[in-house]
């Protein structure tokens, strides 16, 4: 069954891949008017081939030339709240929460001294009655919370989810079209050869790991931005493959490509962006006590609003910021996996990150040992590049093993992590010759008697 590309692609050129129930790569290629350039890759399901595995040819690798997913249907739509709403929400809840606890200051201050006097017995003589309350509501938020712990896909870490993929589906394509609208002026034709080589690479993903059920649930497609100054790429939680043609410069070759978007592509795989959303929504709702009582106490709002301040650095700092850093690593990981079921170089995960660090530092102006970037990585919600080239590092031997069962060719004899310490040397010794040139060297040689 054919997916309707009219929401999507709305008469950009794209290009879809339909296959036939039950055979999964009997693939038919069709080519869609050029009105905006556009490159897609759409891969479609059904529900009745993905429940057979024999239908799929589930194996442990897989080495097939050409990947045709089949696209995932409900049959009921979600009665849950959309995840817009909560995204709309959310700031508005905060704000309500400060008026609320500035109410709270404003009407304690008014009342006359016996009334305060009277209030503060009331609340003496009902303490057991409103811990009660407390009690039971913070019953309710740990029942709630512990009833939407689902399994990250892949790695199986435990965590908590607010919304369905339904529900933020809906969110991913407003992302999608704000991102189309934004460059449909510099978007590459779909027979671009860039376009062309990320749709290979990510093809060679994708046919690689058809094991992990999400790559069936996703439309996946691909656009690729030119825009050089641009140094970024992103895969939207519905599978939808953006690549500025900035970060295309820093590729050598597919299996430099593959690092970057094995990496993305793992974001979406796991639910990252769904996981964050969650996960922030439920620390912004616990923040919301604290907001309403720092505003609440007889603190000028001058202070309430420093306070208010502070709560929100050390929450980012201590909470938000490490979870971001944790999904980071997690994506390197699963992407690692995923490179080395594609028999990737995945060498290059390790070369890649040190290559970055080392781009990074020397912009700053600062020599390539130097990694200052590292010492502040605790303000970042990524980590350090060489700190991610060191994790990768770990990892490798594992990865290798892994790749050599899925009868992947050997490793190339050239190692990309010493090719880029060879280019490391030649720029330090081409930059101390630099520091030498305008200096003259006296060279005095003793007379001889």
């Amino acid at each position: 069954m054919a997916y309707n590309l009219a929401r999507l692609s709305k008469g950009v050129s794209s290009w879809v891949l339909l296959c036939q129930p039950n055979k999964i790569f009997n693939c038919t290629k069709i080519k869609h008017q050029h009105v905006r350039q556009f490159s897609t890759v759409l891969l479609n399901r059904s529900a009745k081939a993905y429940n057979n595995p024999a239908n799929l040819g589930i194996k442990k690798c897989f080495d097939s030339p050409s990947l045709c997913g089949l696209r995932y249907f409900h049959t009921s739509k979600p009665r849950q709240v959309p995840a817009i709403i909560w995204v709309i929400l959310r700031p508005l809840g905060k704000l309500a929460a400060i008026l609320m606890g500035r109410s709270i200051r404003k009407w304690y201050s008014a009342l006359p001294p016996n009334k305060k006097q009277l209030f503060k017995q009331w609340l003496m003589a009902n303490a057991e009655k409103i811990g009660l309350v407390v009690a039971v509501l913070g019953i309710i938020g740990f029942v709630f919370f512990e009833t939407h712990i689902q399994e990250t896909p892949v790695t199986k870490r435990k965590r908590f989810i607010l919304f369905t993929e339904d529900q933020f589906s809906s969110l991913a394509d407003i992302e999608f079209q704000a991102q189309l609208a934004l460059y449909q002026d510099k978007l590459f034709p779909a027979n671009h050869p860039l376009c062309q080589q990320i749709e290979r690479v990510a093809m060679r993903i994708l046919n690689a790991n058809q094991d992990i059920k999400q790559i069936f649930t996703k439309k996946w497609t691909v656009t690729v931005v030119n825009a050089p100054e641009i140094k970024n790429a992103f895969v939207t939680p519905t599978g939808q493959i953006f690549v500025f043609s900035g970060i295309l410069n820093l590729c050598k070759n597919d299996d430099q490509l593959g690092v970057i978007l094995a990496h993305e592509m793992a974001h979406s795989i796991c639910g990252h962006a769904a996981e964050i959303l969650s996960y922030t929504s439920w620390i912004d709702f616990i923040m919301m006590i604290g907001i309403a009582l720092i505003w609440a106490l007889p603190f000028s709002d001058a202070l309430a609003a420093a306070f208010h301040f502070i709560l929100n650095k050390i929450t980012s700092l201590t909470i938000t910021l490490p979870f971001n850093r944790k999904l980071e690593s997690e994506a390197d990981e699963v992407g690692l996996t995923m490179a080395a079921k594609a028999c990737f170089d995945i060498r290059e995960f390790v070369a890649f990150w040190r290559r970055m660090g080392l781009y990074e530092t020397l912009e700053l102006g600062l020599p390539p040992e130097i990694d200052v970037i590292k010492n502040v990585e605790f303000l970042s919600t990524h980590p350090a590049h060489y700190s991610r080239a060191e994790h990768l590092e770990g990892l490798i031997d594992e990865a290798t093993k892994l790749r050599a069962s899925c009868k992947c060719p050997r490793l190339p004899r050239i190692d990309p992590r010493a090719v880029l310490e060879q280019e490391v040397r030649t720029y330090e010794a081409k930059m101390q010759a630099e520091k030498l040139k305008n200096i003259i060297v006296l060279d005095i040689k003793p007379k001889s008697y």
